[in-house]
């Protein structure tokens, strides 16, 4: 049953990228809306726009880690929530090819060093939390 819906989710994947293709006359980028709006419309499209790559890229490294830890001990462990997250992080992994056909390869080298970058930071602040909850539990037992 998952491998038939797994088939059907990659035919609908297939069927949109050629979609998208055929009609890219009808894609629009980022860049083509921010001709008229205001410098500080620009600058919260773009930031926001980069940030939602950066943490689909993030998301997609993360169900990654995930699920090798998961087959490494044991090829059938499933969790739902990661099997959904999976889902997820391929349609994050589509747009960031998509992203990257559309940017060049300063913006791709420079985006690729700034979110390992942030992806380390983000995992010694989790670690960190992590620490504290464990101390306090520690406490309350």
């Amino acid at each position: 049953m998952a491998r038939c819906q797994h088939q059907l989710q990659e035919m609908k994947h297939s069927i949109e990228e050629e979609y998208l293709r055929q009609n890219a006359v009808y894609r629009k980028r980022v860049v083509d809306f921010k001709k008229n709006m205001s410098d500080e419309d620009q600058e919260i499209l773009s930031i926001n726009s980069n940030m939602v790559i950066l943490l689909a890229d993030m998301l997609e490294t993360s169900v990654m880690n995930i699920n090798e830890v998961f087959h490494r001990n044991n090829p059938e462990w499933r969790v739902e929530m990661f099997d959904n997250l999976k889902k997820l992080s391929r349609e994050c992994a589509d747009q960031i090819k998509w992203m990257s056909k559309e940017t060049d390869d300063f913006y791709q080298n420079t985006f690729a060093d700034v979110a390992d970058n942030i992806t380390e930071m983000v995992k010694n602040k989790v670690k960190s939390l992590l620490r504290k909850v464990y101390k306090h539990n520690e406490r309350k037992s």
